[in-house]
């Protein structure tokens, strides 16, 4: 089959571009024909180097767009809405296209087709050396919520801020050598690289109210069980502490889930086993993580 994917600008240290890229990788692993599309220059892009910036494509080629992009900017005839985390703009969607969702992003929302995709960057491992500092932290996309932005400020835990950092290697080994992180963005990737790096981390509530359970699954978490070596807020510290260990092993069953979402998805573009499910509405902002409705 023929895939285009479709990437707006190139950032190495954006989630939801790599998960982009890394699409574009590992459908093109199962022999699929596969390019990125982007004004930007991939050449370098270690992730998926091929791209396209060409406009128009055959019947047979099918364009997978994020959900930010407006209506169908490079004119593809088979249209898949890939929804990386949220979908704010439903309005411009077009009525015939697949919608995908990386997550349910709301706590009431349990989507029809899934489609999730890690790239696991290189030298993700539990270190051998001694701990040598006590907390990092992010903010980045937690900055958008009043409430979460507030607590971040009222309780800004001393430590390294991760979002100063220019390339994920760099915060790769801060989190070898950090025993906590301390993470106020809703839905960051680098959850996963701290737990895979033995680093505990503590997520603080991105919403008022919003139990450890509701937000496990709007991101996607809920789907395996109970994050090992993550405290909710304050609470559950103790059981971060003591499933650290466990952590690796929780991560290996999510990402072998992913690949399940990602046969599927291939299966359902091969077979026409797709339906057009309606894009979820969220209430007032993507970012809200509350009851949604359609």
């Amino acid at each position: 089959m023929k895939f285009i994917v479709y990437a707006p600008y190139s950032d190495q240290l954006c989630g939801g571009l790599n998960a982009l890229c890394n699409l574009a990788r590992k459908l093109s692993e199962k022999g699929n024909d596969v390019k990125i599309w982007s004004h930007a220059d991939f050449s370098e892009y270690t992730l998926f180097p091929n791209y396209t910036d060409q406009i128009g494509f055959e019947e047979d080629t099918i364009v997978i767009y994020p959900e930010m992009i407006l209506t169908n900017p490079i004119q593809a005839k088979r249209i898949v809405r890939w929804v990386l985390y949220g979908a704010h703009l439903y309005d411009h969607y077009l009525p015939d296209e697949s919608i995908y969702y990386f997550a349910p992003f709301c706590q009431n929302h349990l989507p029809i087709k899934l489609l999730q995709c890690f790239n696991i960057p290189p030298n993700l491992c539990f270190p051998t050396e001694p701990r040598t500092e006590e907390s990092c932290f992010v903010l980045k996309k937690g900055y958008k919520n009043t409430w979460a932005r507030d607590q971040f400020y009222a309780n800004h835990p001393t430590g390294l801020n991760l979002s100063s950092l220019s390339h994920n290697s760099e915060i790769i080994e801060v989190l070898k050598k950090t025993k906590y992180f301390h993470c106020y963005d809703p839905a960051s990737f680098i959850i996963v690289m701290a737990l895979l790096c033995g680093c505990i981390v503590i997520q603080h509530p991105y919403i008022e109210g919003q139990t450890r359970e509701q937000w496990e699954h709007s991101v996607g978490f809920g789907y395996i069980g109970k994050v090992k070596g993550l405290a909710y807020g304050d609470e559950d510290l103790s059981y971060a502490e003591s499933t650290i260990h466990e952590a690796p092993e929780y991560i290996k069953k999510m990402f072998d889930f992913a690949d399940t979402t990602l046969d599927s998805f291939i299966q359902d573009m091969e077979t026409g086993n797709f339906t057009n499910e309606p894009c979820y509405k969220y209430n007032e902002s993507p970012y809200s993580y509350q009851h949604c409705f359609r």
